[in-house]
């Protein structure tokens, strides 16, 4: 799993649309294509510990789509406070464990903003 740049920089710029209670967070990463398989099969075995630390920086509704070697996250906010969740979530041990394991795994696209892993994206449309 990944919240993508926001767990590197521990802030967000948000960029979705839509009421103030849920954000939504689109973003595009890497996956080296010799570690693919590798990735997935991680993935499919995501550590609890991990997931509970998500969940307790607010985020939901979590999913990482695989297009060849592109990577798209998607997931929800429901907190207050988006830089200081991320910023506990960056602290918490399980998880920065995880994210070793995932970063030899994974390439940050070209055109991200400065600090970013993953890269922001801008929400253009949305319908419930």
């Amino acid at each position: 799993m990944a919240v993508g740049d926001s767990q590197r920089r521990a802030a967000g710029s948000g960029g979705g649309i839509g009421d103030a209670a849920v954000r939504r967070y689109g973003q595009i990463l890497r996956v080296r294509p010799e570690r693919r398989e590798e990735y997935i099969r991680h993935h499919q075995a995501v550590w609890p510990e991990v997931r509970q630390a998500l969940a307790r920086a607010h985020i939901r509704n979590y999913s990482i789509f695989l297009f060849g070697d592109l990577l798209f996250g998607y997931f929800e906010y429901s907190g207050r406070d988006f830089a200081a969740d991320m910023a506990r979530l960056a602290e918490d041990g399980k998880t920065q464990e995880w994210w070793a394991l995932m970063q030899p795994m994974q390439a940050p696209v070209e055109g991200r903003r400065e600090g970013e892993w993953w890269a922001d994206m801008r929400e253009v449309f949305h319908m419930d």
